[in-house]
């Protein structure tokens, strides 16, 4: 869902719950309330132009353009950080090149929570 479809979702939304709580029913307010918290809350790809807070893992989008002297183009996502410049996780002490492409929050754990 790109960032336009949920602000309209989440606008629509808006506009039931105020149309509700009209009407009095309150297991309707209710439910449309809890759906606009998780489309606020949902994950959402960050560009690389704004990296996260130092040492937060994230969820990184980036791209092997060399490894090991040799040219490569090679997309991936996995597990990152960014500290005076992003460090991906299984690549540590390796000779890479790599360009970060965007980047989310990791999902919270039902541990967590």
């Amino acid at each position: 869902m790109t960032r336009e479809e949920r602000e309209k979702a989440i606008d629509l939304l808006d506009n039931l719950v105020g149309m509700i709580e009209d009407n009095q029913d309150n297991d309707y307010d209710f439910a449309l309330k809890k759906c606009i918290e998780a489309l606020k809350q949902e994950p959402r790809w960050i560009s690389s132009d704004t990296p996260p807070r130092r040492t937060m893992r994230v969820l990184v989008d980036y791209e092997i353009t060399r490894y090991m002297g040799v040219k490569r183009s090679i997309r991936d996502v996995g597990i990152g950080c960014y500290c005076n410049g992003w460090y991906i996780e299984n690549h540590d002490g390796e000779k890479i090149e790599m360009k970060i492409h965007r980047w989310m929050p990791l999902p919270k754990s039902e541990v967590e929570e």
